[in-house]
């Protein structure tokens, strides 16, 4: 078994970086993607599945080769107890 460990500075770095908002939604991006608000909201507008509001206004988005992966949270991922479902299109 191999294990790694990383010293980490004590800088606090989030994982996800806001983008904006858009059609009542706040959206965050991973931080380390160079991903502007406008890619984010070509990929929006391109889904077929429906975003539901009650489902929550703060989605994450997460670009992996040929899918887009969006977390629709009802409340922000830093608390203790987020609530989200994941909405993931192939493209």
């Amino acid at each position: 078994m191999f294990f790694m460990i990383y010293k980490v500075k004590s800088e606090n770095i989030d994982y996800f970086t806001l983008q904006g908002s858009y059609d009542g939604y706040t959206f965050y991006s991973v931080g380390h993607d160079k991903t502007h608000l406008t890619d984010i909201v070509d990929a929006y507008s391109e889904m077929s599945n429906e975003i539901h509001k009650q489902n929550g206004k703060f989605i994450y988005y997460i670009r992996v080769p040929n899918t887009n992966i969006f977390v629709q949270c009802l409340n922000q991922l830093d608390i203790a107890e987020p609530k989200c479902i994941s909405i993931k299109e192939r493209y």
